[in-house]
């Protein structure tokens, strides 16, 4: 009996020591809970922290681009459905200079800026198309014109401003396009030759204009537009590409006509015309961040009526001609750019 006693007294003490190590004391338990609550705090911080890192990292480009720019100009006078006179004005061998910035937000959205300059004057020639008398109509037959004149032109300035904001439709590569874009050319004509139809004849009276400065002409698009892009980087970024299209049929235009050999001035103006355009960029990497690459654009104003101010500048007296005015424009651009990326973080 004895021996069982001690048996018992044995497995009792054995007992207590086990249970003593498994399970831990009210003050323990407490502890322990308190450093796993602040461990979950501080893993759930960090984490949180991360992802606010990776959403507020911006990507960025300055593209500087020398461009040129080849096109036609159509200013164009009508008495009610009969076709007056048309002057179509060269953009030859025009070169620009655009500075571009584009960057890309959290939450799919982004914006960009373009500014282009012209860098030289260009050149080309003027045609001045002119149809006198009820038996000529430059509608019905172009080329029974009464009246021509040639002359070469220089531009005198031209300047294009682009500012637009970007929604992604379909992960980094398909957007949605609103902006605003502003065209601008300027021409002066000298010199050139003239054949005339005068006192009641057909085109008997052929001359020269010795170099003197016959008309200037001026042509400005205001365009709010919208538009699509698809833009796709492919071989681990070496190489980057994109191309877009943009419509519009609220633009605004306005153009001015200086006749300096008659001294009179033709204001026009013209709402809710068009815009179509569109266009391809492709991009090679030559450096980290640097891209190299080309680019073409095609831009069209299609032929919009609109209303005349006529002033004779030796007396100040104004004349309105309604629905009198036609003007067109269409050009496109051959562009190398040069592309340099990089980021930013709201948080630095």
């Amino acid at each position: 009996m004895k021996n069982f006693k001690g048996f018992f007294c044995l497995v009792f003490f054995f007992c207590n020591e086990l249970y003593a190590e498994k399970i831990p004391t009210f003050s323990q338990y407490k502890n322990s809970k308190k450093e796993a609550s602040n461990f979950l705090k501080k893993t759930e911080i960090k984490n949180k922290s991360i992802n606010q890192n990776e959403e507020e990292v911006y990507k960025h480009s300055f593209i500087i681009s020398l461009d040129k720019v080849k096109g036609i100009a159509d200013e164009i006078v009508y008495n009610g459905a009969k076709k007056l006179s048309h002057l179509e004005w060269d953009i030859k061998n025009l070169k620009m200079l655009s500075l571009g910035f584009n960057s890309e937000f959290s939450d799919g959205f982004g914006a960009r800026i373009k500014l282009s300059n012209a860098i030289n004057g260009g050149n080309g020639g003027m045609v001045d198309y002119d149809w006198i008398g009820t038996n000529y109509d430059g509608n019905l037959k172009h080329e029974n014109w009464t009246d021509r004149s040639i002359s070469d032109v220089k531009i005198q300035k031209a300047q294009q401003f682009d500012i637009a904001g970007s929604y992604n439709l379909y992960k980094d590569e398909f957007k949605f396009n609103l902006g605003y874009k502003y065209d601008r050319f300027k021409w002066r004509d000298y010199g050139g030759s003239y054949i005339y139809s005068e006192n009641g004849g057909f085109r008997n009276d052929v001359g020269n204009f010795n170099g003197k400065r016959g008309i200037s002409y001026e042509q400005n698009f205001e365009t709010p537009y919208i538009g699509l892009e698809y833009q796709k980087e492919l071989f681990d970024k070496e190489i980057y590409g994109n191309i877009f299209g943009n419509y519009s049929n609220l633009v605004y235009a306005h153009d001015t006509d200086i006749h300096h050999l008659t001294n009179y001035k033709f204001d026009e103006y013209f709402k809710n015309g068009k815009y179509y355009n569109w266009g391809a960029n492709i991009f090679g990497k030559v450096k980290e961040n640097i891209y190299l690459g080309v680019g073409y654009e095609y831009v069209f104003y299609p032929e919009n009526r609109g209303y005349i101010i006529m002033k004779d500048l030796a007396t100040n007296e104004s004349y309105r001609y309604d629905d009198s005015a036609g003007i067109r424009n269409k050009f496109s651009k051959v562009s190398l750019n040069l592309k340099y990326n990089f980021t930013t973080n709201s948080t630095l």
